[in-house]
């Protein structure tokens, strides 16, 4: 049985430090436009400033969109990414951000890292590594990025976050595990003093997909006793489609938040390091949908994207046949 780390949320230290308010916020880019992407997210970030708050969650590789693919093998990409990421961070004076981009490897292995990078007042403050690269189903990580090997607790505004990317948190007790890994990235920050866990993920659609993750997210959240901000991408990209479903749940593994699933949207929370817990501060969306209705939904946003990221014209033909 995996032990359990508690943290006092009333020790004097706690006593002190201020809520923060924080938006996570999924977004719809499209694989390869950078430029297109850093404009969505230079609005989001604005929009989140001007309304308050200390943090704004994006999801993993938003600045290049998911799944890059071979784009990552051309040091033209590579190098117009690491301009982007460098470009967010100089904006983050009104509000802090934390997003999913790629930053070079300076020592050996595979050229590049799938990190998250959190930017603050204009500069980058902290860089975290995905530990876990899945090389099952739509994904070929391991192909093109170098595991991290090492964990950090980040210290935002007195608050320690853990900070995961995608693959990371599905070390978890599921009914189905694609693969069993020998490290959980969760465990080990929350073993390093994290006090809430940050997801920032590109995790496509499937019919199952939905009620899986709430149960993977709610045992982290219960067994490691600390909340969890999950942030997932929305969208298509030709034949992979997100639903986003991003959410926030406290220590017991309530749902405090939800965005609606299918659609560009954010969910805000104001977190409160004294109780430990997170207070909802925009309306809960529906997200219980039949697998028909998630499936219907699916095919909608998958056909929509298609088209709009294609330029196609908004006129199809249909061929049916028996």
């Amino acid at each position: 049985m995996q032990n359990k780390v508690f943290f006092d949320y009333t020790n004097t230290y706690s006593m002190e430090r201020t809520k923060l308010k924080i938006r996570i916020e999924q977004l719809n880019p499209v694989v390869g436009d950078i430029a297109g992407n850093v404009e969505l997210m230079l609005e989001s970030m604005h929009d989140a400033g001007i309304q308050g708050f200390d943090l704004l969650i994006l999801p993993e590789l938003v600045v290049c969109g998911y799944p890059p693919m071979d784009l990552l093998e051309r040091n033209a990409f590579r190098q117009r990414v690491y301009r982007a990421n460098e470009q967010i961070a100089a904006a983050s004076t009104g509000v802090s951000v934390l997003f999913g981009t790629f930053t070079a490897n300076a020592g050996s292995g595979r050229r590049i890292f799938n990190s998250a990078i959190l930017a603050s007042e204009g500069k980058i403050v902290s860089v975290t590594h995905k530990t876990l690269l899945p090389t099952y189903d739509i994904f070929d990580e391991f192909r093109y990025f170098e595991p991290n090997r090492s964990f950090e607790v980040v210290d935002f505004k007195g608050t320690r976050l853990g900070i995961t990317i995608c693959e990371d948190i599905w070390n978890s007790q599921n009914e189905i595990i694609y693969h069993i890994y020998d490290q959980n990235p969760a465990a080990e920050l929350k073993a390093l003093g994290a006090e809430v866990l940050v997801n920032v993920s590109a995790s496509p659609f499937s019919k199952a997909k939905a009620p899986l993750r709430l149960k993977m997210l709610q045992n982290h959240a219960m067994n490691l006793d600390m909340p969890v901000l999950y942030a997932n991408q929305v969208g298509a990209n030709t034949e992979v489609i997100f639903d986003g479903d991003s959410m926030a749940l406290q220590r017991d593994g309530t749902v405090a938040a939800t965005t609606r699933m299918f659609e560009p949207s954010a969910t805000d929370v104001l977190w409160n390091p004294v109780s430990g817990r997170l207070e909802a501060l925009s309306e809960m969306q529906q997200r219980d949908f039949s697998v028909e209705e998630r499936i219907f939904r699916a095919l909608v946003r998958g056909l929509r994207d298609y088209f709009d990221k294609s330029g196609l014209p908004r006129k199809a033909i249909i061929g049916l046949s028996g």
